[in-house]
């Protein structure tokens, strides 16, 4: 029986330690979804609010050109996906109330709602560091 302790250490270490991160991804399903539905909504509340002084800013040369128009429009292709995301878990909802689940659809739907939740973030923390413009 002290055979099977190696074999047992080294399924635990390579096979189990790998996989239950990865299932948190197919369990936290709705929550992954609803983070990133939060998260692009703070990120679309920035935009609005700072559009128009943005464009300002760069139509006086004061920010390189494209930094803005980049930046605004990363954050459309995010909303975009995010209501893609949203659709996709809303279909999964509705095949029999829920109980018809794809595991691998689960998964991958999470993950592509965490990797997402973590690029708005960091659009979200980008910071525009506006030179004050140069008095005569």
């Amino acid at each position: 029986m002290d055979f099977i302790s190696p074999i047992l250490e080294i399924v635990t270490k390579y096979v189990i330690d790998f996989l239950i991160p990865q299932l948190g991804y197919s369990i936290q399903l709705k929550e992954n979804v609803e983070a990133l539905t939060d998260g692009t909504g703070k990120l679309k509340g920035r935009r609005d609010n700072e559009r128009s002084a943005l464009k300002a800013v760069e139509r006086e040369r004061r920010l390189p050109p494209g930094v803005v128009s980049d930046w605004l429009e990363v954050v459309e292709e995010i909303e975009t996906t995010t209501e893609t995301i949203k659709e996709e878990y809303r279909q999964g909802k509705i095949c029999l109330k829920g109980l018809c689940t794809n595991c691998w659809t689960r998964y991958r739907l999470s993950k592509r709602a965490t990797k997402l939740k973590l690029v708005a973030d960091d659009k979200l923390a980008t910071q525009f560091v506006v030179p004050k413009p140069q008095s005569p």
